[in-house]
């Protein structure tokens, strides 16, 4: 006798529903965070904050004091507030015209 499948396995409309909850939960944005003139002697320091605050660091730009990555929106306004940090940008897709 073949083994019976007593799996069970979740309707379509809840699947939908599962999928659209993780994207909220887990969507984010690419951002450059720029250091301003005074910090970028202290780069490390203010990399190291940025990820206590929510950036998964994926770049640091030491020659021009940005640091690349990638966080949840609601990170922004934590971000800017750090000390060292002149400004916030998130990424923006190009059009094709």
């Amino acid at each position: 006798m073949p083994a019976r499948d007593l799996s069970v396995r979740p309707s379509d409309a809840a699947t939908t529903r599962r999928a659209a909850t993780a994207a909220r939960v887990f969507a984010t944005v690419r951002m450059a965070v720029a250091v301003d003139d005074e910090s970028v002697g202290k780069l490390a320091d203010v990399v190291a904050a940025c990820r206590r605050n929510g950036l998964d660091v994926e770049a640091t730009l030491t020659s021009i004091g940005v640091v690349v990555g990638v966080a949840h929106p609601d990170a922004m306004v934590r971000l800017r507030s750090l000390p060292g940090v002149a400004a916030v940008e998130t990424e923006h897709a190009l059009a094709r015209h």
